[in-house]
């Protein structure tokens, strides 16, 4: 068959075919919206924005966002679709949640559902409308509902990031999966780059760095996508990429602070991939004390009561502790772990860190069974696992299963790609036991590589929020304080706020000594 036959008349693309026909149709409902906003029709805005609001948010996000900022509050009520809506681009505005049952959301409000939720710090809630909704977009998607194709993608994007944020990685992977396919009807090659860039992080923080690099050179050449969407996972592919550099101890690939990652923009969900990233490179260097504070800063402003039960607030109590314990303050990292009832195979590894900093090996042991003998994705979690058992057994005498449990973890790190876990091993192991077959190298490298200097001098900015270093950053690039909270997705008045306690703590009048200041110290790059 020729490329004729296969691809129209041109021969072109089929899904360039699908952009341009979207490109028109936006161009044709933006036409509609700034009529309609200018006349201050404001039934007419909210007709366009519950039909129009994926093409809106895509190619006309400041234009949606002015004019639903506009609509008089009591005009939303028969408009629940652009109430959600309003509620996610508009935080300024204080618009009561869409109450309805999960029965009866369509796939696009259980879509505008999810981020409202997800935004707002509530994780959880966000995963359950998932869950609730994935078996009607199934059905949907196999044509017992006749929808729009991007809705699905749209839809299936949001509700994997969902289940990733909250830690349910394996209906993430099937969620994602589901348009990652190259040949997915009509996917753009911009958010299968986002798409991609998500399953590589869940590799990448799981342990499968194999897999990991992979997909981050699968999706590295593709075109960024650019939009309000995007924003929302935009460090993703780069911490997959920072992690797996990481586990290949490349000391001079990697731009640091990593709070870089994903930073321009206070919405990006992922951002605590940029602080796994440092905790695993300190002490895989032995330099625990270099990203302690960023860590701490990150637990006390960005994770809240809502977003106790996270990935995120997982990912950075787990830093959190870990750096504690490698620092010599195990009472510091109890008081930590007491703080929160998860159990997590990476919290559950720090608890049996812990036990051992208290000489209880058995106390080890029995809290790390569960993730030896479970089966769970959390690779890093399990090998670390096993050789803090080989670890335990070593001081309780049992030479033969301290080889078999390194044996387990030296074969499950060459199949993975992983070698930091192994910073973890007890140098009073015996030497013959460290001269197993592979492990010797593995062990040399680490060795080798803390003898380079540490990469970065400048890994805290202790006179700054993250929040207000993210305020400066924008502001130094000559946004005003409205393009600043849009870029935010703030309201202008949390700018202001911020810039005055900037002000206060920099010791300065005024923005342009702001932000000069900000370059004399280094805040700003």
């Amino acid at each position: 068959m020729s490329s004729q036959d296969q691809n129209g008349p041109s021969g072109a693309d089929p899904r360039s075919t699908v952009s341009a026909g979207e490109q028109v149709a936006a161009d044709e409902a933006l036409t509609q919206l700034g009529t309609a906003h200018w006349h201050q029709q404001w039934y007419e805005v909210l007709e366009l924005a519950e039909k129009h609001w994926r093409l809106l948010l895509k190619y006309g996000f400041e234009e949606i966002q002015n004019a639903l900022g506009d609509v008089p509050e009591d005009a939303f009520v028969s408009y629940p679709r652009a109430r959600t809506l309003s509620r996610i681009i508009c935080p300024g505005r204080e618009i009561p949640a869409d109450t309805r049952p999960h029965t009866e959301l369509g796939l696009a409000d259980a879509t505008l559902q999810m981020i409202d939720t997800r935004l707002r710090g509530e994780v959880a809630a966000a995963s359950r409308t998932a869950l609730a909704s994935e078996a009607r977009a199934e059905r949907a998607m196999g044509h017992e509902i006749q929808l729009p194709a991007a809705e699905f993608r749209v839809y299936f994007e949001q509700a994997g990031s969902c289940h990733l944020l909250a830690g349910e990685v394996h209906h993430a992977r099937r969620c994602l999966t589901r348009i990652s396919s190259p040949v997915q009807e009509s996917i753009s090659v911009g958010q299968r780059r986002d798409v991609l860039g998500k399953l590589a992080f869940i590799a990448a923080v799981t342990g499968h760095m194999h897999s990991a690099r992979g997909l981050v050179e699968t999706a590295d050449p593709l075109p960024r996508r650019t939009g309000w969407l995007h924003d929302l996972a935009e460090s993703t592919l780069k911490s997959s990429a920072a992690l797996a550099r990481v586990e290949a101890l490349d000391p001079t690939s990697i731009q640091f602070p990593v709070t870089g990652i994903g930073a321009e923009t206070s919405a990006d969900e992922f951002w605590f991939g940029g602080r796994l990233v440092e905790t695993r490179w300190a002490l895989a260097w032995g330099e625990p004390a270099a990203v302690l504070s960023n860590i701490r800063e990150d637990r006390r402003e960005r994770i809240t009561p809502l977003s106790g039960d996270s990935l995120a607030a997982t990912v950075i109590t787990a830093c959190e502790v870990r750096l504690l314990l490698a620092l010599g303050q195990p009472e510091e990292a109890a008081q930590t772990l007491a703080a929160t009832s998860l159990r997590h195979p990476m919290l559950q590894v720090n608890r049996a860190r812990l036990q051992l900093s208290r000489d209880e090996p058995w106390e080890a042991l029995a809290e790390l069974a569960p993730i030896l003998h479970t089966v769970h994705p959390w690779l890093y979690a399990r090998m670390e696992g096993l050789i803090l058992a080989a670890n335990a057994r070593h001081r309780l005498g049992h030479s033969d299963e301290v080889a078999a449990l390194l044996g387990r973890a030296l074969a499950m790190g060459q199949a993975d790609g992983m070698t930091t876990p192994w910073a973890s091993l007890d140098p009073e192991v015996p030497a013959p036991v460290q001269s197993l077959d592979g492990l010797a190298p593995v062990l040399e490298r680490l060795r080798t590589a803390r003898t380079r200097p540490f990469p970065t001098p400048k890994l805290t900015r202790t006179l700054l929020s993250t929040r207000e270093w993210q305020v400066l950053t924008v502001l130094s690039q000559g946004l005003t304080f409205e393009e600043a909270a849009r870029r935010q997705y703030v309201s202008r008045n949390t700018i202001k706020t911020q810039v005055r306690s900037i002000y206060r703590k920099l010791g300065v009048a005024s923005l342009p000594e702001a932000i000069a200041k900000g370059y004399e110290l280094g805040l700003i790059e």
